[in-house]
């Protein structure tokens, strides 16, 4: 080993070991007066695990080109106002041909299960109607959390509503399209950090709609049956659950200074790429 060691070779040297070396620094990622931006994923990131957080965040993670190119189609073609099924259809098959299929057969399985979304969209858009009105699509919220005292972590929320409607009582509803086959339970639902941060920002009126938030909801167009498509709901926040998101989100701004990030299982742990050497699954450990 030592000799492996003097000639170079990668891992001979004990020096190189894990779990060997001292800890290279026990200092913070950031001073505790930097603007921490937390977006809707974000927040669900930290939430769920903040190593894995911490990993993604600095590049630890597979690079997936064309699901992302897929979704973003998906998603601009959702935002469409106005567009019949036909019409969207038409324009899913225009620029199918253009994204970076390997194998023809695959194109053609995708393309197919595709289009099914998009008519599970459009159907689940026109039966919601008598109870949702149209605000806006991509609609983007953007501005600081504020805090009152002026002692906590400066904290801007940002991102973007697929859909954000009104309710018959003139309550704004955030609508989250995922294009994914696997709700989540009806309780994770209401405790679901992405949608409680999109309901906290209208509250603390980063929505220039308005500032009641009336709920929000998951709809699942990936998974469809003779109902329609698959919905989750969260109930509108009341003022006592506005506070405890809020110290949540002031928590986990706080957290993403480190120096130390909590390895925690959740549901997402069977598709984790840092399982391998993560250590909430030890070897001997349930699964």
């Amino acid at each position: 080993m030592a000799r492996l060691a003097k000639a170079g070779v990668p891992g001979a040297d004990p020096s190189e070991w894990h779990g060997l070396a001292p800890v290279s620094t026990s200092d913070p990622l950031c001073d505790s007066d930097d603007l921490v931006t937390l977006t809707p994923s974000t927040l669900q990131a930290l939430n769920d695990c903040p190593l894995r957080w911490l990993a993604e965040r600095h590049g630890g993670t597979n690079t997936r080109e064309l699901p992302s190119a897929v979704g973003s189609v998906l998603h601009a073609l959702f935002a469409e106002p106005g567009r019949s099924e036909s019409q969207l259809l038409a324009e899913l098959d225009r620029v199918w041909g253009h994204l970076p299929f390997g194998a023809q057969w695959y194109s053609a399985n995708e393309l197919a299960r595709h289009r099914a979304m998009i008519q599970a969209f459009v159907q689940w858009r026109a039966q919601s109607r008598s109870e949702l009105t149209e605000v806006g699509v991509e609609v983007d919220i953007d501005g600081a959390l504020e805090d009152g005292s002026g002692q906590a972590r400066k904290i801007r929320l940002r991102g973007r509503a697929d859909r954000l409607e009104r309710d018959p009582a003139g309550r704004l509803v955030i609508v989250d399209i995922k294009t994914g086959k696997t709700p989540v339970s009806k309780d994770d639902a209401q405790q679901h950090a992405q949608l409680a941060m999109y309901q906290l920002a209208v509250a603390e009126g980063l929505v220039r709609a308005g500032d009641e938030p009336g709920g929000a909801r998951l709809v699942y167009v990936g998974k469809s049956g003779a109902a329609g498509v698959a919905e989750r709901k969260q109930d509108p926040l009341t003022p006592a659950a506005r506070d405890e998101w809020r110290n949540l989100v002031r928590q986990l701004a706080a957290a993403t200074a480190g120096p130390q990030f909590i390895a925690r299982r959740n549901d997402g742990c069977t598709h984790c790429p840092l399982r391998p050497g993560c250590p909430a699954h030890v070897r001997g450990s349930a699964p």
